[in-house]
């Protein structure tokens, strides 16, 4: 397959490491819940810095997250494919399913489908892969398309998560998209109550 031989030229190397951070991260004994509670941190500090800057009340924190999620999801679905990587090459995601499965995680579709500790741990003890040395050459395809995959994943996520903060920040200037979305959504709860 082209896209797991590109995958294996030594340029790429660096990148796909840079992009498996988290995996990295596990592989060097980090826990799964303390790397979540970092990232939950960074991205709570990312929206209070926000809220902070144009005075929003702590009490529309939900408001401004179910915002983020929104604008999120359209700067996603602009990417390639609706930014499903899945869709973006068929053969290697069907690899990667295989991996998974070999390795006893379920394959899912969703966001945070590349964070896999059982993943991380089988690859060094199946195969020898040294996280550390990423000796890519130790790996059959369906490894190296979980690590292709993954790097997929975390540049789709962190692209349209810059987008949507930067999104957020510009359009606070007139602020009208947030104040109606606040109105719509204060709107539907009165209904619904």
């Amino acid at each position: 397959m082209k896209t797991l031989d590109e995958a294996r030229e030594p340029h790429f190397r660096e990148f796909i490491k840079s992009c498996n951070n988290w995996e990295v991260c596990v592989s060097m004994g980090c826990s799964y819940e303390m790397l979540e509670e970092i990232d939950r941190d960074k991205f709570r500090d990312d929206l209070k810095r926000f809220m902070e800057a144009y005075n929003i009340e702590d009490s529309e924190y939900q408001t401004v997250v179910d915002f983020y999620n929104k604008v999120y999801q359209n700067f996603r679905a602009q990417q390639p494919e609706g930014g499903q990587v899945h869709k973006r090459d068929p053969e290697l995601w069907a690899l990667r399913k295989q991996f998974l499965k070999r390795c006893g995680v379920k394959s899912t579709h969703n966001r945070k489908s590349h964070k896999h500790p059982k993943a991380v741990w089988y690859m060094v003890e199946a195969y020898g892969f040294s996280w550390h040395h990423f000796n890519l050459e130790k790996l059959p395809d369906e490894a190296l398309a979980y690590l292709v995959s993954n790097a997929a994943l975390a540049v789709a996520h962190k692209d349209a998560r810059g987008q949507t903060l930067d999104y957020m920040w510009d359009e606070m200037e007139d602020s009208t998209l947030y104040e109606l979305y606040k109105g719509v959504k204060n709107f539907t709860k009165l209904t619904e109550a």
